[in-house]
């Protein structure tokens, strides 16, 4: 049996843990409240997750670090971080930390189990066990029309970046391109300021914000797993050869999300902005990352992400010199990216990425 602790009625993020045979006896799931959202505090949450595990009569305790880029050495207020409440925890019950770090997957470590959830739950087309969606659809047109697409819709410091230099593209126009939330006062956040230069700053306070795609005019437009999102039946992914991606994140912890599997089952070539060593990572998942044709491996290892990003849009502006050159590459792949499909779909690959959980 595992027993959420704390949960919101509506999270359902403990669930998935059923599937895996090792999880056996009486679990206790600890999942985003570590991050301090209950406003329950430092020796009375210990106390209470204590309290749960001798009343419940738990044999395992799992700190789930997943869904977002957690920092598992980070102290989140004053609970401690989760290595510091495994170490307590473990004085009452065996205690692991689940973790979407791929640190852990190529350094494991003893009760620290790598669990990539954000890709598993896209390979294995199991959103909608889980999440009260409407119905999410994993495929896409294999023949595309437009070279490339961009979509942007909360306020990290590298997407606006990303936006600053897509505005300024001589071919903005050519491809899809989006930025569905407002500026409000984010220019004057500390990580804003100190991030992104002064000229950068100006001129995206006087862009024309939000950007649609041309068929979202006027509508509301859902996010994370609400309403179906993570559909590839759209026209944005029918059409688009190449999928700039900006992922969560570029200098916290490592996390990969829907908005780079989205990319593999919409047979998409992917450039991903994420955290140095991500095109490696999912190299050596077993997925094909077209590195003969984006050459990853020359901003790959750069730790500085403005430095990353730098070589990033150098690249994605030579392409774009010829976008109908970008078409005639993506239908030259299309094997390799039908395979890519079939692959981040198959059992194999869940295998692979469930390896420690197993």
């Amino acid at each position: 049996m595992i027993y959420p602790f704390l949960h919101e009625p509506n999270d359902p993020s403990y669930l998935h843990f059923r599937e895996f045979k090792n999880f056996q006896g009486n679990v206790l799931h600890i999942g985003y409240i570590l991050n301090g959202s209950s406003g329950i505090r430092g020796n009375r949450f210990l106390k209470l997750v204590e309290r749960n595990i001798k009343k419940l009569k738990i044999d395992l305790v799992v700190l789930d670090c997943t869904g977002e880029p957690w920092d598992i050495e980070f102290g989140y207020l004053d609970k401690g971080s989760p290595l510091t409440i495994q170490k307590i925890l473990n004085e009452f019950c065996k205690t692991i930390i689940v973790t979407e770090d791929w640190y852990y997957y190529y350094n494991p470590k003893p009760n620290i189990v790598f669990f990539p959830y954000n890709i598993w739950i896209q390979s294995t087309k199991k959103l909608e066990l889980y999440y009260e969606n409407c119905k999410t659809f994993y495929n896409s047109q294999l023949e595309k029309s437009k070279p490339l697409m961009c979509l942007n819709r909360n306020l990290h410091w590298h997407r606006l970046y990303v936006l600053d230099k897509m505005a300024k593209a001589s071919w903005l126009s050519e491809v899809d391109f989006s930025f569905v939330l407002p500026l409000g006062n984010r220019l004057e956040h500390p990580e804003v300021v100190k991030k992104l230069t002064a000229n950068e700053r100006k001129h995206l306070a006087h862009l024309d914000l939000p950007i649609f795609l041309d068929y979202e005019k006027g509508h509301d437009i859902s996010f994370g797993y609400n309403n179906g999102a993570s559909n590839v039946n759209t026209p944005v992914y029918d059409r688009c050869a190449v999928n700039l991606i900006t992922e969560t994140s570029v200098d916290e912890p490592n996390l990969i999300t829907e908005k780079t599997t989205k990319a593999f089952s919409a047979y998409q070539i992917p450039i991903v902005i994420g955290k140095p060593g991500v095109n490696q990572y999912l190299e050596d998942l077993g997925m094909d990352m077209f590195k003969e044709y984006v050459p990853w491996q020359s901003w790959d290892k750069e730790l500085n992400p403005q430095s990353r990003m730098k070589k990033i849009f150098k690249f994605v502006n030579k392409i774009m010199e010829k976008p109908i050159r970008i078409l005639k590459t993506h239908k030259r792949l299309h094997p390799r990216l039908i395979r890519n499909k079939e692959y981040f779909h198959s059992a194999e690959f869940a295998a692979r990425i469930t390896s420690q959980l197993q």
